[in-house]
């Protein structure tokens, strides 16, 4: 099922697009990484890099800064369409014939569409690496290595609620508009959460995935900064909340808790009705 799944997707215009995006959104930094002053801070929302910084380090700040803005709406569209598509052509009653339980068609729907991202970006991991050593020098294989794999895991926690979300939604229009205002929502709940509850920005998967992503560099740290309306820079800082060892199960339970509630919603569908 999962290889079918894949070979459908292979067919799919849309699902060649969003793969070359994801590959610009990893490879595009490298240039953004050139000439590069590595003797400064550099601080975006989510990271800071100090001085004496890796160029690996310094490419991942980049890369990272990229992603939490646009991987999450490319990972949506990424799975948007497994459900409604199929209810919108009439081939959801022949997946339902056939000898396959409803928990093996939605784990094949999402791990076809895991595959081809993390295929995506494990590529632009390597094209990224390559062009590291040839154009910049002072490659951390290592911590690009782990960086990339923390990046694949990130990007799966996201487009499983992508694919989830696709489960309640009768159309792909209906899906479409959800997914942009669940992206909308991702992308501010961070702020929200600092007005409110500051504490909880820890169960955010943008905070979980920077956590991760410093861990292998030593000049890296993850940062919350916020711009006031005078101009001025605050910056929020969480100490023991941001810990790899929370940040890890917060981006498993991103992955495990939508497959489990597209299960849900999916095993009491009514399908040939």
């Amino acid at each position: 099922m999962v290889l079918l799944e894949s070979r459908l997707l292979s067919r799919s215009v849309t699902n060649w697009v969003l793969t070359a995006g994801v590959l610009s959104l990893v490879v595009g930094p490298i240039w953004r990484v050139l000439g590069s002053d590595i003797g400064s801070e550099r601080v975006t929302p989510f990271l800071v890099l100090e001085s004496g910084q890796s160029a690996t380090a310094r490419y991942w700040l980049e890369t990272a800064d990229l992603l939490v803005l646009l991987l999450p709406l490319i990972a949506f569209l990424y799975g948007y369409e497994a459900f409604p598509k199929e209810r919108e052509r009439g081939t959801l009653f022949i997946l339902g014939s056939a000898p396959l339980t409803r928990r093996d068609v939605l784990i094949a729907k999402v791990a076809a569409r895991v595959a081809w991202l993390a295929a995506a970006i494990g590529l632009g991991v390597l094209l990224s690496g390559i062009g590291l050593i040839l154009l910049v020098g002072g490659f951390d294989p290592v911590g690009h290595l782990l960086a990339g794999l923390i990046t694949i895991i990130f990007a799966g926690g996201l487009l499983t609620v992508g694919s989830s979300l696709s489960v309640y939604c009768s159309t792909r229009w209906a899906c479409l508009t959800g997914i942009v205002f669940g992206y909308l929502g991702l992308e501010f709940a961070g702020a929200l959460l600092l007005s409110r509850v500051s504490s909880l920005v820890v169960i955010h998967p943008f905070q979980a995935y920077v956590t991760l992503i410093a861990a292998p560099f030593d000049t890296m740290y993850p940062s919350l900064t916020a711009s006031l309306s005078d101009g001025s820079v605050t910056e929020y800082s969480f100490g023991p909340f941001f810990t790899p060892s929370l940040a890890l199960p917060v981006l498993v339970g991103w992955i495990c808790g939508p497959v489990v509630l597209g299960h849900r919603r999916f095993r009491r569908e009514v399908i040939g009705a």
